[in-house]
């Protein structure tokens, strides 16, 4: 079945379709600013290790993306014993940016993704029709677990894509007319860092660190 089709079978146009997208997008623009915002402003916490299932008594995922091997005693193919210490894995990074590590059992090796780790020991198994997605920071290799989430492929193109307006928008530089502005009538009631984000096109945190005297100093 086309789009197309699949719309009409829904009983919403193309156009409708496009603007349900760009609300979608919109309101992930907004999730993104006031998640990072949050994860700017959380405490360090301790790192905490779990083991990873399939593997227990061998390696374990940390929530800040790290693995380690587990100390044990390995036999060689001589029939010798030997103390293996624990250690953290060194990661390689594939083609599209992700962290990867190979983990050993039975004599059998096998590549993971590290992201995939993490919410394997942390959440569960991976829903059938998701895929692991890395929000709101879009990098590839940030794998603290509250940067990763289960969503649809759909979603994750949709996490790229306002990620990148989000990113575009915390760039933008306002003018000096704006920045006088914010100042000016930010002290007045009615006037919210909210509805200066919306008109200037900008995060709201960008609007309050005007307000407080935090950015744009030189600006007289």
């Amino acid at each position: 079945m086309s789009a197309s089709s699949h719309a009409q079978k829904r009983g919403c146009s193309k156009g409708e379709e496009r603007v349900a997208d760009k609300a979608e997008i919109e309101a992930l623009v907004e999730e993104h600013w006031r998640l990072s915002e949050q994860r700017e402003r959380a405490p360090e916490t301790p790192e905490r290790w779990r083991s990873i299932p399939g593997y227990e008594g061998l390696y374990e995922v940390s929530d800040w993306g790290r693995v380690k091997s587990l100390r044990r005693k390995v036999a060689s193919s001589r029939g010798r014993v030997r103390t293996v210490e624990e250690r953290v894995l060194e990661t390689s990074v594939g083609s599209y940016g992700h962290q990867s590590v190979s983990l050993g059992k039975d004599g059998k090796s096998k590549t993971w993704g590290v992201h995939r780790l993490v919410l394997l020991a942390f959440v569960g198994p991976c829903p059938d029709g998701m895929t692991v997605c890395h929000w709101p920071n879009c990098n590839p290799v940030d794998n603290f677990l509250d940067n990763l989430r289960y969503g649809t492929c759909k979603l994750n193109g949709q996490h790229m894509a306002a990620h990148n307006i989000a990113l575009e928008r915390r760039n933008r530089r306002l003018t000096r007319e704006e920045v006088l502005r914010v100042r000016s009538e930010g002290r007045h009631a009615g006037h919210y860092a909210e509805h200066y984000a919306e008109c200037l096109n900008v995060p709201v945190t960008a609007i309050r660190k005007i307000q407080t005297g935090k950015t744009y100093r030189n600006v007289m």
